[in-house]
């Protein structure tokens, strides 16, 4: 334990504030010693008020000392989730948890619920992707609002979409979690991407490494089927509670321009792996025996929900309150003194 001074008003201001405390108990023992034999003050009214100035001055330097103490943080978990939502996740190839087929996009829906109950401590954030993405969902301790977003996703309409980019999310998700990392690098951050794997541009996908430096772990979904199925054609996009039925008594379907005849939708189970072993993460496949809930149990939650760790550090502790009662004291007995000899006075 080792004695510092931090001085309460600042070194600056705290040294005029001395000086003026000592220039003051000069003047008064000058003017003490020149007309002690004309009244009745004794050497120890003298020594008191001494007293009393140099505690001030201690008092004012503030004295202090350096003690260790043990910080427990605890750690927020901050899931991005984000969704495919061109057209092709309108395709009725996709199996969750049954062999009834749903939807593609009806299967990312009842994902993102399992994702939402199994991280009950956490912070989400939501984003959809297609032609453009958007943070459709703001990071929330709020798991109601994610879900809330799951019963309402809906696909791209068909007229507008400009085909599959997996790539599409990549610049919105580096930033987004490049922010949250600087703004909370104590959290931990998880990343899932649901999505049918297509790739139709024409163009290569970019790789997705970069966002290693940011989660502490990821998982791609793969929605659909390898044996694909026909694309419904929709002007206002296809939501999760539309049927396979209600789908299927439309009868129109997004055509493939080089035969002419109905264009097929597969799931890209190559494109969707190699995007996991980018990030270093973990490809599930959700079929009639696969969903989030089983596959991620395994993969237990505990860890992420409330990480609790302690850190030494050391912080000044003011000592001025034990100098203060010395003042106190020495005050009070001035006080005392001062206020007898003011009677005796009177008393003459």
């Amino acid at each position: 334990m080792s004695l510092v001074f931090i001085p309460v008003f600042g070194w600056v201001l705290s040294s005029i504030v001395i000086i003026v405390i000592l220039a003051t108990i000069t003047w008064h023992t000058v003017k003490f010693t020149r007309s002690r034999v004309y009244n009745d003050a004794t050497v120890w009214m003298l020594a008191r008020r001494w007293i009393l100035a140099v505690v001030a001055i201690v008092m004012i330097l503030g004295p202090s000392t350096y003690t260790s103490s043990t910080i427990r943080a605890v750690n927020a978990t901050d899931v991005f989730i984000a969704v495919d939502v061109t057209g092709s996740m309108a395709v009725a190839d996709a199996q969750y948890g049954s062999r009834q087929s749903i939807t593609r996009i009806r299967a990312a829906r009842d994902a993102v619920h399992d994702i939402t109950d199994h991280y009950p401590d956490a912070n989400f954030s939501a984003i959809t992707f297609g032609a453009s993405s958007t943070v459709s969902v703001p990071l929330t301790p709020d798991s109601r609002a994610i879900q809330t977003w799951a019963d309402t996703l809906r696909t791209e309409p068909t007229n507008v979409s400009t085909g599959s980019s997996l790539d599409s999310p990549l610049n919105l998700l580096t930033t987004t979690m490049s922010q949250t990392q600087k703004s909370h690098p104590e959290d931990t951050i998880i990343l899932y991407i649901i999505t049918d794997g297509e790739q139709t541009t024409g163009e290569a996908v970019k790789s997705f490494s970069g966002l290693r430096a940011y989660t502490k772990n990821a998982v791609i979904i793969g929605v659909g089927s390898q044996e694909g199925g026909r694309i419904p054609q929709s002007s206002s996009g296809i939501s999760v509670s539309d049927t396979v039925s209600e789908i299927s008594q439309a009868n129109s379907w997004v055509q493939d321009p080089d035969t002419g005849s109905d264009g097929i939708s597969q799931m890209s189970e190559s494109n969707l792996q190699t995007i996991a072993d980018q990030v270093s993460g973990t490809y599930v496949h959700t079929d009639s025996t696969t969903t989030l809930k089983n596959a991620l149990s395994e993969d237990s939650s505990d860890r992420y929900r409330l990480i609790t760790t302690t850190r030494q550090t050391t912080r000044p502790v003011s000592l001025i309150w034990s100098v203060a009662i010395i003042f106190t004291i020495i005050g009070l007995w001035e006080l005392f003194a001062w206020m007898f000899t003011s009677r005796k006075l009177l008393t003459l």
